[in-house]
């Protein structure tokens, strides 16, 4: 009985450490912080800065994707939403006068030809929102054999000139559309074919903008592709930029367009969310509770990458749970950005400290920035003397490699000393399983 008991408990002590180890903290990483020309440069360091911090055993770090995802729904996106209901209402318009486009009766044609050259312009004046131009094409197509079907080849000839330039590529089916349709159309694409080509250069600053034409994907800029002259509406797009859009007609041999892509002001939103509170910082606390709890984390690293005098990185714990932000971390640079990864992962080892045994910021009334601030420089955390330091969140006792085979010994011994029970005389009693006492 005292031996089942024993045991009892040493696999009870077993399974509350294995299930203290698992309650790792979550944390998340919005990215670094900065302004200015560190803002470029940083950002580069976003993804290395995770994958250290990821490296990290004794925190549980949300994943990239997850962190992409959460930052789309927060300022990508397909335009606003007064730009999604026009364009619901184009596609309505679209299959409406798809619907009409092969009448016989001429009413029910002027009125196809009515709903199809509206969802054209809805199309067109909506052009940065849509990412593809099928629709666009279709209502293009389509109003070129609406039109033909009322007499106005003229017309009709231009609609089918810019199905052409959406698509050079695009065929049509006999099977779908009037032999007339299929003639006007041919002469459309022959009649373009003709036409001088421009060698046009496409750059966007910053470089790496997804580049559409027509609503078609190109590719990233730089690019430089031969397109025949005639008007074209580019839309370059960047994480973390406003859209630019413009149309561009193209006369000459040689057609170069840029692009200088402003920062959103969503963009510095977030990194402002994201960034350490320093005394007067305005950030929207509101964003970064949206995008913490919507990855579920219940801490958040904050990084701030400034320039004093040379590159510093700035970091902090927000606790999710609490509402509490901690002391702030500073880590010199040596005028070396390349030092920014590793610099978050000893920046997260140093603040460990300022969580308790739960994986919860410690509570700092009143915290001063100039007084409160916890430097982690190396030369500085050499000068520490280990016996004051304080132990992190991370020491706890359940994370240490020796703890278990320890816990297994005493478990062992436990186990043997129910064996070896005295007599009342004090005999010791050994039991074994071959019969001999």
């Amino acid at each position: 009985m005292k031996q089942t008991a024993a045991l009892l408990v040493v696999a009870l002590f077993l399974h509350e450490a294995a299930h203290a180890q698992q309650r790792r903290p979550v944390v998340l990483f919005g990215g670094l912080s900065s302004q200015g020309e560190l803002s470029h440069k940083g950002a580069s360091y976003n993804e290395p800065c995770l994958r250290r911090i990821s490296g990290i055993p004794k925190y549980s770090v949300v994943p990239a994707q997850t962190v992409e995802a959460l930052r789309r729904k927060e300022f990508y996106g397909t335009g606003s939403p007064q730009d999604q209901e026009k364009l619901a209402q184009a596609r309505n318009l679209l299959v409406e006068g798809k619907a009409k486009a092969f009448s016989a009766e001429k009413r029910s044609l002027e009125n196809a030809e009515r709903l199809l050259d509206h969802a054209r312009q809805l199309f067109l004046s909506h052009l940065s929102s849509l990412k593809s131009n099928r629709d666009l094409l279709s209502a293009q197509l389509y109003l070129g054999a609406v039109r033909i079907g009322l007499k106005k080849y003229d017309e009709a000839q231009q609609a089918f000139e810019q199905v052409v330039y959406l698509n050079p590529d695009q065929e049509i089916s006999a099977s779908e559309f009037t032999p007339q349709v299929m003639t006007a159309f041919a002469k459309a694409k022959q009649s373009i074919s003709e036409l001088d080509s421009s060698r046009v250069t496409i750059e966007s600053q910053p470089p790496g903008a997804s580049v559409f034409l027509n609503a078609k994907l190109l590719g990233k800029s730089p690019l430089s592709v031969n397109l025949k002259r005639g008007e074209y509406f580019f839309l370059m797009e960047r994480a973390g930029h406003e859209a630019w859009y413009k149309p561009v007609t193209l006369e000459r041999g040689v057609e170069f367009v840029s692009a200088q892509l402003k920062p959103s002001v969503a963009l510095r939103s977030w990194q402002e969310a994201f960034g350490v509170r320093e005394p007067g910082t305005q950030a929207d606390d509101e964003l970064l509770l949206r995008v913490a709890n919507g990855a579920r984390a219940d801490l958040v690293f904050l990084a701030t990458l400034e320039d004093r005098g040379g590159p510093r990185l700035l970091s902090q714990w927000f606790d999710v749970r609490s509402g509490q932000f901690s002391k702030v971390g500073m880590a010199d640079l040596g005028g070396q950005l390349e030092g920014i990864p590793p610099a978050c992962a000893d920046s997260i080892e140093t603040l460990g400290a300022e969580l308790d045994a739960q994986g919860r910021v410690r509570n700092n009334p009143n915290l001063n920035y100039q007084e409160e601030d916890l430097r982690i420089a190396e030369k500085e955390k050499a000068a520490v003397s280990p016996s004051t330091q304080t132990p992190s969140a991370g020491s706890a006792w359940y994370t240490k490699w020796w703890i278990y085979p320890l816990v297994i010994a005493v478990g062992v011994g436990i186990y043997f000393g129910a064996q070896e029970l005295g007599s009342k005389g004090g005999a010791k009693i050994k039991i074994n399983n071959e019969g001999n006492l």
